[in-house]
């Protein structure tokens, strides 16, 4: 097998109830797509990508980030989240890459977090949707300090279209 795909959802059920919990949108469509972690879930997905010939996933949080809620709960999310990948990422080591999910919009956090999954081995980067709780563009100035860090570690960042035009003022237009 030769490809790898970089766009590759997977939640716990218990990690959905956490956020729709704290208000975030979407949680069900989330649940019905079969990207959980039950034994039948990951045989399902594993079979799915023999048949394409992709012999890896890289799997993200994004558009389900640990974003809602106050900073204590978002940062309690997203430990939820980058544990569980990384021990999926652990037990299955030639199946799964993870890029880690941070707490944007709690820029300090958010900050302190990547900083530290970047030294795991189990995270090839950091995921972060386009729209922060829905409403705020990754392009607006006070996520600077975040992005700047992140230059700074030359750090891989996988932005994540959230919904149609990624409700993003820098594309919709386009």
């Amino acid at each position: 097998m030769k490809y790898i795909d970089t766009h590759a959802h997977l939640w716990s059920q218990e990690y959905l109830e956490k956020l729709e919990a704290l208000g975030s949108p979407g949680t069900e469509v989330a649940k019905g797509i079969k990207a959980g972690v039950s034994a039948e879930d990951l045989d399902a997905r594993f079979k799915m990508m023999d048949e394409a010939e992709v012999s890896r996933q890289v799997i993200s949080a994004t558009p389900q980030s640990p974003q809602w809620g106050t900073q204590e709960e978002a940062e309690e999310s997203a430990a939820m989240i980058n544990e569980l990948y990384a021990s999926l990422v652990n037990q299955y080591p030639d199946r799964f890459l993870a890029y880690g999910a941070v707490s944007l919009p709690y820029v300090d956090l958010a900050i302190s977090q990547a900083e530290a999954l970047l030294k795991r081995q189990e995270f090839i980067g950091i995921a972060v949707p386009t729209l922060i709780k829905n409403e705020i563009s990754i392009d607006d100035r006070r996520f600077e300090p975040f992005f700047e860090a992140m230059n700074k570690a030359q750090a891989v960042i996988y932005i994540y279209p959230t919904g149609c035009g990624a409700n993003s003022p820098m594309i919709n237009d386009f």
